[in-house]
């Protein structure tokens, strides 16, 4: 008689378990997919940004040096140069590198992740965005 109650205490255990753990990993599925789907779009806007503000600034670089080749500007590209490592240089040892633009995408990624309720797969999501292909 015992046998039979000990036997229903543990199915009944097994049962309330393998619930918990089917809910719980329906929601960490939902989660993942959540945060991966903000972080593909957040990518692929990433993406198409970087590419416009590329063009714009070889645009403002043609410009700029057809008005100084024909005299009618003066570029101080040095000055420009020092100021650009200055805006740029995330660690201060006064070169840009790629410690400096892995601090910058490391806070790019952190604001974007920012109170985000499932940010669960946001960074894989986003390089993939980024690349360009969903899988």
């Amino acid at each position: 008689m015992t046998d039979n109650k000990d036997d229903s205490a543990v199915k009944q255990a097994l049962s309330k378990y393998m619930e918990f753990y089917n809910l719980h990993k329906q929601a960490t599925a939902q989660e993942l997919t959540l945060g991966t789907v903000f972080g593909y779009c957040s990518g692929a806007f990433t993406r198409r940004m970087a590419r416009v503000g590329t063009f714009i600034s070889g645009g403002l670089f043609v410009t700029a040096q057809l008005l100084s080749f024909q005299g009618y500007v003066n570029v101080e590209w040095n000055k420009m140069e020092q100021d650009a490592i200055k805006a740029l240089d995330q660690n201060g040892d006064n070169k840009i590198d790629m410690q400096d633009f892995k601090i910058m995408y490391d806070k790019y990624l952190s604001t974007l992740q920012y109170r985000l309720p499932s940010s669960t797969g946001f960074a894989a999501g986003f390089l993939l965005g980024w690349r360009g292909k969903l899988i």
